[in-house]
């Protein structure tokens, strides 16, 4: 079998793509998934990046490409794998479906032109020795937890916490006692609490 690496191992990318990441991550932000064959899917705890390393299209030869998505921007992670190759692609409002480029590619084409569009990860066929790809486990794992993050990135977020603001109702307990509602030892009791959690 194939080296084994941690689904968030960054000494499983070449060195190129390791200064790269260094470029483009914020200081806070955390890989927490990585998908590589021959280019590299990492998924971070805020947003979702494919960096191929010259990368061929339309018989042209293009230098490094590095895509980048916000996780909340994203509606979807698809995942398939065939005898010969397989993909792993974010969905998104503006990025194609390769499900869809699939269906409406003339009979008459070979397979394959969906790996060229820039959300789309090549994966390796189920043909492949397991000495040369992932385990089809572990992968289908990776693919697993990237899902994830997306949909946890459209979770709710919690609403602001409705508590009242210490220094108003610090205010407020000041009226009162200035008012003759409470006495001073209750204002200086309730004060303290309040100071307290600040």
């Amino acid at each position: 079998m194939g080296e084994k690496w941690a689904v968030d191992d960054r000494h499983q990318l070449d060195d190129r793509t390791n200064a790269k990441l260094d470029e483009l991550l914020a200081p806070d932000e955390a890989v927490r998934v990585i998908i590589r064959f021959g280019g590299s899917l990492i998924a971070t705890d805020r947003r979702v990046l494919l960096f191929r390393r010259n990368h061929q299209m339309g018989g042209l030869f293009h230098g490094d490409v590095m895509a980048s998505w916000d996780l909340a921007e994203l509606t979807g992670v698809l995942f398939e794998q065939k005898v010969n190759y397989g993909y792993v692609a974010v969905v998104g409002p503006g990025l194609q479906d390769p499900q869809v480029m699939l269906q409406l590619r003339p009979k008459k084409e070979p397979p394959g032109r969906e790996l060229a569009l820039p959300n789309v990860q090549q994966v390796q066929g189920t043909k492949l020795p397991l000495t040369s790809r992932l385990d089809p486990a572990d992968l289908a794992q990776r693919v697993v937890l990237i899902r994830g993050l997306v949909s946890g990135a459209k979770a709710p977020q919690p609403a602001p916490s409705s508590m009242p603001d210490p220094m108003d109702q610090l205010r407020k307990l000041a009226q009162l006692r200035d008012e003759g509602v409470i006495t001073a030892a209750e204002f200086e009791t309730k004060k303290s609490e309040l100071l307290s959690r600040m």
